[in-house]
């Protein structure tokens, strides 16, 4: 994704992913499918280092993890849900960006 309007959208809605943990972090009948294929190759370990990172530079998904983590979800699932959310934005924006380029 190149910068500019693409770059803005997408970093707004990353933060709403991070910013609004209760709503970003269901994952919707839509979408049960796509998430049940998706969390089967998912590993925490294989995120570490992104995870060390958010929970460092990000106060919004610093505060959402110590909400949820582990009152309503475990570490795995937080993690899981929150980086399909991230995953899922990626798509649509790759998606968009091609399109406003043809």
């Amino acid at each position: 994704m190149k910068g500019g309007k693409e770059s803005i959208i997408y970093m707004f809605h990353l933060h709403l992913i991070a910013a609004y943990p209760h709503s970003s972090f269901a994952v919707g009948s839509e979408h049960f499918e796509s998430y049940e294929s998706w969390k089967s190759s998912f590993d925490t370990e294989d995120y570490q280092s992104d995870i060390s990172d958010l929970l460092v530079s990000s106060q919004q998904v610093r505060s959402s993890h110590s909400q949820l983590v582990p009152a309503r979800v475990s570490y795995g699932v937080f993690w899981m849900r929150y980086f399909y959310k991230v995953q899922r934005l990626q798509k649509v924006c790759v998606m968009y960006y091609c399109q406003g380029v043809k």
